[in-house]
């Protein structure tokens, strides 16, 4: 986590490592990985906790095709990266967010799934609501791929009207 003090990084891993253990005691299948090469070490550190549990597997991504075939074997993606969820989303793969930086909150409010974002410092006592919200996006998958289905159509449409406004007020200047 960017930016956070060591007392922080501490507790958000002792936050991370509940979490585990709470979605494999459940008999939930976590796969740990990062789209940024930098987190394996705080990926590494959770795993070690871990080793002997056959609920809880790393995948290292290298490449972006590492990525987007890991992404087709997912159901969901609970997640601490912006563009990690960004990817989720594009591959109509659910998520939920631990946000520790405002972009992240954002990204949620335009997709309009703010009720999906949960702020790192809460995990403590927001874990049964992550606990909760993870199984009713796993009983549901079906109905959460139509929504991401739906959200990315919705993005795609306001980036569709974004491009004509730039484009026509390109067009404009060149005649100006």
């Amino acid at each position: 986590i960017t930016g956070c003090s060591r007392k922080a990084y501490l507790n958000y891993l002792k936050e991370m490592k509940h979490l585990i253990h709470d979605l494999a005691a459940a008999n939930k299948e976590i796969i740990l990985f990062s789209s940024e090469v930098q987190d394996y070490e705080t990926i590494e550190m959770l795993y070690d906790d871990f080793l002997k549990d056959p609920q809880v597997n790393v995948v290292f991504v290298k490449e972006k095709e590492d990525l987007l075939t890991l992404y087709q074997s997912l159901n969901l993606v609970i997640g601490t990266r912006m563009h990690s969820m960004i990817v989720a989303v594009s591959q109509f793969v659910p998520i939920i967010g631990l946000s520790w930086q405002q972009k992240v909150v954002e990204m949620f409010k335009n997709l309009g799934i703010e009720e999906d974002v949960l702020a790192i410092d809460d995990l403590s006592k927001k874990r049964e609501l992550l606990l909760k919200k993870t199984n009713e996006k796993l009983a549901n998958n079906d109905q959460e791929l139509i929504k991401m289905r739906q959200r990315k159509e919705e993005m795609r449409r306001a980036f569709a009207i974004n491009y004509e406004i730039i484009d026509s007020l390109r067009q404009h200047l060149v005649n100006v």
